[in-house]
């Protein structure tokens, strides 16, 4: 009869630490911050993938803010890659992107596209380098100072019911993003 007692007495201890340890376990995982959703931006060989910064991900259908947005696309902190004339950039997200309203890429601030639903685009090399020049010349027109240098490539999950049509400034874009990734892109010719 004593063996039954101890027995039931390590099973009780056993089940006891159990419950516990999965306690535990989950307390610990609360304290965790969820990963954001990643981009991903090849050129040739080389590739790097960009997770968005917790607080450049609304997510959810919530909004960064047009400020919070250009602040988030104007980080340094962002994969470099440098291309030849005739290069192919290639530009792949998590489903999380392409859902909802999907994702618009733009070259220093200017938008290339209608938002684009998929999870993968290529983007030639030379349409990134002119872009960024007319961007460029675009701000020089305005009487701002031309950024030069490497282009820079921001991709911006916008909300469901986006519509390009509606935007009539970058900070109207911004409004409407979810979450902004970015990347930079320099040519050989550039210093």
């Amino acid at each position: 009869m004593t063996a039954l007692s101890t027995n039931r007495r390590r099973r009780a201890i056993r089940s006891t630490l159990a419950v516990g340890a999965v306690s535990l376990g989950l307390a610990a995982l609360t304290g965790c911050d969820a990963p954001t959703p990643s981009a991903h931006f090849t050129l040739n060989a080389g590739t790097e993938s960009a997770e968005a910064d917790h607080d450049c991900w609304a997510g959810g259908g919530d909004t960064l803010g047009a400020e919070r947005g250009q602040e988030c696309a104007a980080s340094e902190d962002v994969p470099s890659f440098t291309a030849k004339p005739g290069e192919t950039f290639r530009i792949g997200v998590d489903p999380e992107i392409a859902e909802g309203g999907g994702w618009i890429v733009l070259v220093n601030d200017l938008p290339l596209n209608e938002p684009y639903t998929s999870t993968y685009q290529t983007v030639p090399v030379d349409t990134i380098t002119q872009a960024a020049a007319q961007a460029d010349s675009q701000v020089a027109q305005q009487g701002g100072q031309p950024t030069g240098g490497p282009a820079r490539v921001t991709l911006v999950k916008v909300v469901d019911g986006f519509d390009m049509a509606q935007i009539a400034t970058i900070q109207d874009l911004y409004e409407q993003a979810e979450g902004v990734w970015g990347a930079r892109i320099s040519t050989d010719d550039e210093d």
